[in-house]
């Protein structure tokens, strides 16, 4: 891209914008807007600002009155208001003690009440408002009266259907152009029969491009023609109003650029006819439209060039368009338009390429003026909140080096220190944009390589992994007191092992599901902890301590998850973030609607071995463990029976007393052979094969005893609620079983007075033994041979149990509820398959 020099002075510092700036011309003075609700008039001639008025909402879009008395603002979603020129500058030109140079505008100001207006335009005594308004953009003409302050009564409603916002080739690039439509006026020049009328947005067109466009005879209708670009990329058109009242002909699609317009305008050639329709894209189309001669008649002919985008602003000089991309201000030739006749679209000549003015920043610009020399002059705003001149300064023919003058000499030192200023502002610029890309980058390639680590157990398999993970994560239960009320809670560990950082922007998610989904209790509910890590280094470890429940409220299985979560706004930092926000970029959908990395640790499903009071081994296996723990209140145990009592009572259908007193028992039997392959890993040693097993199982009870000390077959221990466990282990030989002859068998024997925990305890032991089955079935070596005579009598005594279910279900089925005699038919196949169990081989 070309380069080209260029006089940059700043006039004013002001706020930085808040959202889309505006700068209009209001006769020899500048109405600015940031964004925000303020409007500021500024003397281009005292370089002073003179008036500052304040609306009720952001200001949109500024038009002056086409008699530069006044000036309309668009306020978003109130309206338009009308200010009087005079009575802006009486309102802040003389600033007092009570009045700093700032006013409200009056409540009577505004003129269109219509919440629904994105842009207008006024011409020729009528104003014309645009908005989108139920998947419609409606088009509302207005009359504007003597007296301009009072009341707009509107003459005439046009409307077009609008286009799905996500559709055509837009897409969702529209979201990185801030747009609203873009209206504009154009006359024919054989229709003026006066002066040409005044404004920022009344252009003159040729008489024939005029026809040839709308459509219309320009000698038969004086009146101008509105031209609206919208966000969907349609240029539409629609004439004034020849009587108040006439309704007229419909809006016309004139052209799709298929791209936000964001510019319109009229290019001028150098005698000063008209040259074109110009039309501007948000993503970098530009749109000639010409009238040329063709076999005798004269044809509308299109040309088309592709700029870098995305265009912020863009005003015309002649036949030069100067547009911004915010990184740079460009200016681009549209004056070598003698090429043959054509009809269609067709690229950009290679000798009309933009040239650079080497100005960052710029965000809004004003029409061009001329200077007394001749040049060029563009008014702009950058996005610091800075009022700049901008004078192009264009090269000279051939010849020597000519004798500057003093003022001269001066002059152009003040331009070549404001360049370098603005390229010092750009590198500037440049240089923290790179450096955000950068730290982007390495914090994106880290959180790949920790999921390329933690891939291989993200497979949802719960329970250990055959190595352990760089990034691994375990949990303990606890028992704490507080106030004699004791809660179970959850011990966490994360432990990092790998050799990455885990930074900030990685979150420890832990989440509590339990397993029966019938529960309704907001305490059963779903619950989820998150912990933001603030930097994990290699080898270093988290530790988090939850609350699971109080002892009476505890509900098992439970499972807990644990992942690690990464949002990729993290990846920028809170200056940058905001910006992108701001300026409505691709990348701030992606921060807000998704952008979270998630990975799976662990899931651990707690049951009753995680919450048993282990009160320690017993010399023999004689007698139920009776007496009372040192830790549990004797009477808070008493109370916790009763109530337990009373509301078994209060439901329908037979009390636990009903079933018998305890204690009930419970019975397993796992071949030796296949306990000794099981526990041949395992690092909880016994003096016996039962004794080990015992340790294995309560290896993982909250405020276990010195595991060292379990050396018995016998262990005693409590239940959250108060009842008495016990787990016996025993070796005892199996007869009719396998043809080979008796086989050796560990016996585990449940006992518990309630029946509740002893149903919790004895699916605990299954699922342990089912989990630890899962990786030595293979390597057991060869089955025994069963006999068919046993396995018929398993098979009998369970087709018995099965008669009894289905007599049971039946007795339900026909009555109000559980019957008597139905609980006791259930809880007798409960008995019997606990305490006939078959051989686990």
């Amino acid at each position: 891209m070309e380069g080209s020099r260029c006089s940059v002075r700043s006039l004013a510092a002001l706020d930085r914008p808040i959202g889309s700036a505006t700068l209009v011309w209001a006769g020899t003075d500048l109405l600015l807007s940031n964004g925000s609700n303020l409007v500021l008039l500024h003397s281009t001639e005292g370089q002073t600002v003179k008036a500052v008025h304040t609306f009720p909402s952001p200001v949109v879009c500024l038009v002056p009155s086409p008699n530069q008395q006044g000036m309309y603002a668009l306020c978003e979603h109130d309206g338009i208001h009308f200010i009087p020129l005079p009575q802006l500058l009486r309102s802040s030109s003389v600033p007092s003690s009570e009045d700093s140079g700032s006013g409200s505008v009056a409540t009577n100001s505004q003129v269109i009440a219509d919440p629904a207006v994105s842009s207008f335009v006024v011409a020729d005594g009528v104003l014309v408002t645009v908005g989108l308004a139920d998947g419609r953009w409606r088009f509302s003409l207005y009359e504007i009266p003597e007296a301009s302050a009072a009341q707009h009564r509107k003459v005439a409603d046009r409307h077009i259907f609008a286009t799905p916002a996500g559709g055509g080739a837009i897409g969702a690039r529209s979201q990185s152009v801030a747009q609203r439509p873009v209206l504009f006026c154009v006359y024919a020049m054989c229709s003026l029969t006066s002066q040409p009328p005044e404004g920022n947005d009344c252009h003159m067109l040729d008489p024939a491009l005029f026809s040839l466009l709308f459509g219309v005879d320009s000698s038969l209708i004086p009146l101008p023609m509105f031209v609206c670009g919208l966000p969907d990329g349609r240029l539409c058109s629609l004439p004034a109003l020849q009587q108040p009242g006439d309704v007229g002909p419909a809006v016309k699609v004139l052209h799709s650029l298929e791209e936000p317009i964001v510019f319109l305008g009229i290019s001028m050639a150098g005698d000063g006819s008209s040259g074109g329709l110009v039309v501007v894209g948000g993503f970098g189309k530009v749109l000639l439209v010409l009238a040329e001669q063709k076999e005798g008649c004269k044809v509308l002919a299109f040309r088309e060039w592709g700029v870098a985008g995305p265009v912020v602003t863009a005003c015309l000089s002649g036949t030069r368009l100067y547009y911004s991309t915010r990184s740079d201000l460009l200016v681009l030739s549209l004056g070598n338009t003698e090429q043959k006749p054509t009809t269609g679209l067709e690229p950009a000549s290679s000798s009309q390429n933009p040239v650079s003015l080497n100005v960052c920043s710029v965000t809004a610009l004003a029409k061009p003026t001329t200077a007394s020399t001749g040049a060029v002059q563009l008014m702009a705003t950058s996005d610091r909140g800075r009022l700049l001149q901008i004078t192009p300064l264009g090269g000279s023919g051939g010849g020597g080096p000519s004798r500057l003058s003093p003022s001269q000499v001066g002059q152009k030192m003040k331009d070549l220190l404001a360049g370098i200023g603005n390229v010092a502002e750009r590198a500037s610029l440049l240089k923290s944009s790179i450096q955000v890309r950068n730290t982007a980058l390495k914090k994106l390639n880290q959180v790949f390589n920790i999921c390329c680590l933690l891939l291989p157990s993200q497979n949802g398999r719960e329970g250990h992994l055959d190595c352990k993970p760089p990034i691994s994560f375990h949990l303990t239960t606890k028992w704490v007191s507080l106030l004699r009320e004791e809660s179970l809670t959850l011990s966490c560990v994360l432990e990092n092992s790998s050799s990455y950082v885990l930074e900030c922007g990685w979150t420890l998610c832990i989440q509590v599901v339990p397993s029966y989904s019938s529960l309704t209790s907001e305490d059963m509910a779903t619950k989820t902890y998150s912990f933001p890590l603030e930097e994990l280094a290699p080898g270093k470890t988290l530790k988090v301590t939850l609350p699971l429940a109080a002892g009476n409220e505890l509900r098992f299985p439970v499972k807990v998850c644990s992942s690690l979560i990464y949002s990729l706004q993290s990846m920028l930092g809170c200056s940058e973030l905001e910006c992108l926000l701001l300026r409505g970029t691709p990348w701030s959908r992606l921060v807000s609607d998704s952008g979270l990395v998630s990975l799976a640790l662990d899931a651990v499903t707690l049951d009753w071995l995680h919450c048993l009071h282990i009160d320690g081994p017993v010399a023999n296996a004689d007698g139920f463990c009776s007496g009372v723990s040192s830790s549990a209140d004797p009477i808070q145990t008493f109370l916790r029976a009763r109530r337990w009592e009373q509301w078994s009572c209060g439901r329908s259908g037979p009390s636990p007393g009903s079933w018998g007193v305890g204690p009930f028992t419970a019975t397993l039997r796992v071949s030796s052979a296949l306990l000794r392959a099981m526990l041949a890993g395992s690092t909880l040693g016994g003096p016996s094969l039962c004794a080990s097993l015992l340790a294995w199982l309560v290896s993982s009870c909250p405020g276990n005893r010195s595991r060292a000390d379990l050396s018995s077959p016998v262990v005693c221990a409590r239940c959250p609620q108060g009842d008495r466990l016990k787990l016996m282990a025993k070796e005892v030989t199996v007869e009719e079983v396998s043809s080979d002859g008796p086989l050796l068998a560990v016996e585990v024997q449940l006992e518990s007075s309630s029946l509740v925990s002893l149903c919790g305890l004895h699916h605990a032991v299954l699922h342990r033994l089912q989990a630890l089955l899962g990786g030595v079935t293979k390597a057991t070596g060869d089955l025994a041979q069963l006999q068919g005579r046993s396995l018929r009598g398993a098979l009998e005594r369970a087709e018995a149990l099965l008669r009894e279910i289905w007599e049971a279900r039946d007795l339900v089925s026909l009555g109000a509820g559980v019957t008597r005699r139905a609980a006791d038919m259930l809880l007798h196949v409960y008995t019997q398959l606990r305490t006939q169990p078959l051989l686990i081989l």
